[in-house]
């Protein structure tokens, strides 16, 4: 109690010297010894005038604490000591504390830690960027949770089965999955279940991402909360030890006197700190539009998720809708999760925008986003967020044309330490470099190089795709670019990516255009059709064009895709089929207009 006070009242100092005497007094006397643990995960917690000594200080205070708390007599206390300690390590660090969490709760049986620990490596490896550990933990959970870590092809789906079998079988795995929710909590599930999904894409595997996304969303969407979900703590049950069974007693110690905090351990269960409700939602949009990242469409759904993500997590930024009740030393770190959630919404925002040919817009969500991120103070010390702004500034000046701009980006994102940068936004640098080398004219064999850095670079299916097309982009010869696009092709179909499936039928059609150009016309048609889906900007077109109907942004889409893939078209069509010449041409102006109008904006802003 004292300790609280004198923690409320902001003296940490003489807090720290209230818990030293009293670890020495409990260290002095064996009916005490249950104190200890508690004094000790206490002290590590205390806030220090330096983060650095802070955070080291804390770690060897829990370390000592592990090593002198025996896990048969106080497994609660050693679970959320290990904890603790996973929570301010770095990725090994907290492996290891995690890993020993498990051990012990396999050995213990407590069911319900070893699953949460095996969430929570999961959780730790998807975020930190080790795909192996990640797979590992994440088949282990989906397995007991009934999910698939793979997504058969569509023509395999239901094979030789029934109607009614392929119900059967849904049901079944819903009461599975009720069932596991049940041991590891809402919680967990829903945390689990969007990073599953996170990997999931990534892996390329986009179908079965979607699927249990909606998985995530139901669960999210259920207003009956779990005591502590607003706070983001979670309450797991574990076995008592032996000599709490011989002695009944299972309050050791009282509860804590703050009403918003979580818990303390007890014989009987642990408390696991996870998010707050408000964040776990906003990494939720997050994750959709991450895996739903395709700009077809009216009205793309990831363009809807990011926009009611950026509309949620403003509400609690601005102050305009209340924030949970957090410890106060949880509040600024929770803030900082918010905002840098608002961040990559943006970011994935602008991206679409681009793709979308919505320039202002992409621009708008730009600024927004370099503008929280210094706000918040995400972007001086934030290598891999510093690369994704830049690339995504080359890309909308490649757009719009401004090639010495997007030239300049790309090369800073190449140029940064590798380390510090993820491989992804190193490979589309790279691409999109080489794409704009060879817009300019350089010969395609002097890029081979760029090439051979994006196809050493190919770890993962997205990355294998842009292996492919910078392959068949540079090859001299016309059957080995043939082979690398529809291998291109085939990847595209398989990650459900639109955008990059209109490029490559675009380019596949390009090799057959004087010498089939029946199959050239097909896949020009299929490509134009994506392209003029990926978005409408009608507030470009006068007044008289909308009266007159003449085709304007609604029929654009993509505008420099749109226009090279439209001219092409052109010339097919004079060849067998030149009633098709006029409709085309008149779309083909609706493109140059658009891009008049950028010219004429780009030149006034200069």
């Amino acid at each position: 109690m004292k300790v609280e006070i004198l923690l409320s009242m902001g003296d940490s100092s003489e807090a720290g010297k209230v818990i030293a005497k009293s670890i020495s007094a409990a260290s002095q006397h064996h009916d005490l010894a249950a104190y200890l643990p508690p004094l000790y995960s206490l002290q590590a917690t205390l806030p220090s005038p330096s983060t650095a000594s802070s955070v080291k200080f804390a770690k060897s205070t829990l370390k000592r604490a592990l090593a002198s708390t025996s896990s048969s007599a106080f497994p609660q206390w050693t679970y959320h000591l290990s904890l603790q300690l996973a929570a301010m390590s770095d990725f090994a660090g907290a492996l290891s504390a995690l890993r020993d969490v498990e051990r012990l709760a396999e050995t213990r049986h407590d069911e319900g830690v070893v699953w949460a620990s095996r969430v929570l490596i999961a959780r730790l490896a998807v975020g930190e960027g080790f795909p192996d550990v990640a797979r590992e933990a994440i088949g282990q959970v989906a397995g007991w949770m009934g999910f698939e870590m793979s997504d058969p092809p569509a023509e395999e789906k239901g094979k030789g089965k029934g109607a009614s079998s392929q119900e059967k079988d849904k049901r079944d795995a819903g009461d599975v999955l009720k069932t596991q929710i049940a041991t590891l909590g809402r919680q967990l599930a829903i945390q689990f279940v969007l990073v599953f999904c996170v990997f999931q894409a990534r892996e390329g595997n986009v179908r079965l991402a979607k699927e249990k996304l909606k998985v995530a969303h139901q669960l999210l969407d259920d207003r009956r909360l779990e005591a502590g979900e607003q706070e983001g703590w979670t309450k797991i049950n574990i076995h008592p030890a032996e000599a709490v069974k011989r002695s009944g007693t299972t309050n050791l110690l009282a509860p804590s006197s703050s009403p918003h905090l979580p818990p303390p351990p007890t014989p009987l269960s642990i408390t696991l700190q996870l998010s707050p409700r408000s964040t776990v939602y906003g990494f939720a949009f997050l994750v959709s539009v991450a895996v739903h990242r395709d700009p077809f469409g009216s009205k793309p759904r990831s363009t809807l998720f990011a926009n009611e993500g950026l509309k949620t997590i403003d509400g609690k930024l601005l102050g305009t809708e209340a924030l949970p009740l957090l410890p106060p030393p949880l509040v600024r770190p929770h803030l900082a999760s918010l905002a840098a959630m608002k961040v990559h919404l943006s970011l994935f925002s602008a991206e679409l925008a681009t793709m979308r040919s919505a320039f202002t817009l992409a621009r708008q969500h730009l600024d927004s986003a370099l503008a929280t991120a210094r706000t918040h103070n995400l972007w001086e010390s934030n290598a891999s967020l510093q690369a994704r702004l830049t690339l995504d500034e080359g890309l909308l000046a490649q757009a719009r044309a401004d090639n010495a701009l997007a030239e300049q980006c790309f090369n800073v994102v190449i140029s940064l330490d590798a380390a510090s940068v993820p491989t992804d936004l190193t490979s589309l640098a790279l691409i999109s470099l080489l794409t704009l080398r060879l817009s300019l004219g350089d010969p395609p064999a002097s890029l081979a190089q760029l090439a051979n850095r994006i196809v050493s670079r190919a770890t993962s299916p997205s990355l294998h795709l842009i292996a492919e097309l910078a392959q068949a982009l540079t090859k001299t010869e016309i059957t080995k670019s043939k082979t690398h696009l529809s291998e291109a092709l085939k990847r595209a179909n398989a990650t459900l990516a639109n955008h990059a499936k209109a490029v490559i039928l675009a380019l596949l059609a390009n090799l057959f255009l004087f010498t089939r150009n029946d199959q050239a016309q097909k896949m020009l048609s299929a490509s134009y059709n994506i392209t003029r889906g990926m978005g409408a900007r009608d507030d470009v077109r006068s007044d008289l064009e909308k009266t007159q109907n003449v085709p304007g942004d609604e029929s654009v889409g993509n505008v420099r895709l749109g226009l090279w893939v439209g001219e092409r078209l052109v010339e097919s069509y004079k060849r067998n089929e030149p009633n098709k010449v006029k409709k085309q041409e008149q779309l083909n102006s609706a493109h140059r207009h658009v891009l008049a109008t950028e010219s004429a904006t780009n030149l006034k802003g200069r």
